[in-house]
């Protein structure tokens, strides 16, 4: 039986870490080069990740089902959210009604420094609480739920090269394209989630709010941008991937309190434009997207960046999605 021994020395080259447990997973002889040097903890993680995300099983019982009716308590969206993971390998993180302040105030470093866009603060009421995805939605999963129109644009996009690790984000899908997902999830789960909440987008409010958690600095850490740029990079790698060259492997960075990762870089993620953002000429954007992604400077990849987009069927190498499950109307 193959097996690969490695040597734990400092925090790690996280790339030659994925390449080498994925191809021990495969059972093929691999010889190193050099030593890889990986924390014992992001090891856990990524096997974690890999058993959840590619090998989950469909083990959800009628009884199971029967549980959650109507949501109306924390506890009835942690129950729907097991059962959706188990039925479909998505991990849901409960996010409560509440209020926040979206945009970022005058003085945040970073503000308008890489696009011009408005970050006017105004305060924002989530009324009802929600679910949204652990992760941005990753190869597998699409290539799991997606039928064959979507996965006809999965494989005609430029970016494959990316997707040979099973959990790194998609991209090169549309907006368009993005619902669609969220409307094979809806019919896929009838019958599972209550009629009054649907998966959906998320709007640019609930994913703000969902990246905060609570905080009110330019990152969900509860930090902000340094003048320096080697201190501002030093915060941003705590949490996020960026200026990387080309996405990576979620959940191997720090999650928020809300136990969300790679909500800053990595890949920027579609949302509905609740706030309807408009270009410069007046006219509204179709969609928004948020977070930063791994092409971008740490001050793109604040809570309040966002980029406005025209073209519902436009695909870009940079732009993912992660899915929410939002009350109706």
């Amino acid at each position: 039986m193959p097996y690969l021994v490695m040597r734990y020395s400092g925090p790690g080259n996280v790339m030659g870490l994925q390449c080498c447990l994925l191809t021990a997973r495969q059972g093929m002889v691999f010889k190193l080069p050099q030593y890889v040097y990986f924390s014992k903890s992001l090891c856990k993680r990524y096997f974690d990740l890999y058993e959840s995300m590619v090998n989950h099983k469909e083990n959800t019982s009628d009884n199971d089902i029967s549980k959650v009716s109507v949501l109306e308590t924390e506890n009835d969206f942690i129950v729907l959210s097991k059962i959706i993971k188990n039925k479909i390998g998505l991990d849901l993180c409960y996010c409560p009604s509440g209020s926040f302040v979206i945009g970022s105030p005058e003085d945040e470093i970073g503000r308008l420094s890489e696009y011009g866009h408005e970050e006017n603060q105004q305060k924002i009421e989530i009324s009802k609480p929600f679910m949204i995805g652990k992760f941005p939605i990753v190869g597998a999963q699409f290539k799991y739920l997606a039928d064959s129109e979507l996965l006809k644009e999965y494989d005609s996009g430029s970016s494959l090269r990316y997707r040979e690790d099973k959990i790194c984000p998609v991209t090169m899908i549309s907006y368009k394209a993005a619902l669609r997902f969220c409307d094979l999830l809806n019919e896929k789960l009838s019958g599972i989630i209550p009629e009054n909440y649907c998966f959906s987008l998320p709007t640019e409010s609930q994913w703000e709010y969902a990246c905060r958690a609570g905080t009110t600095t330019a990152f969900n850490n509860g930090k902000n941008l340094s003048k320096s740029k080697e201190e501002s990079e030093k915060i941003l790698d705590e949490i996020a991937w960026y200026k990387c060259g080309q996405p990576l492997s979620v959940g191997l960075k720090e999650p928020n309190s809300w136990n969300l990762y790679d909500m800053h870089g990595n890949v920027w993620e579609w949302c509905v434009n609740d706030l309807k953002r408009t270009s410069e000429d007046g006219k509204e954007f179709d969609a928004i997207a948020k977070g930063g992604s791994y092409l971008n400077e740490p001050a793109s990849c604040r809570s309040a960046a966002w980029l406005g987009f025209n073209g519902k069927q436009k695909q870009h190498e940079y732009v993912g999605f992660r899915i929410a499950l939002v009350p109706v109307g």
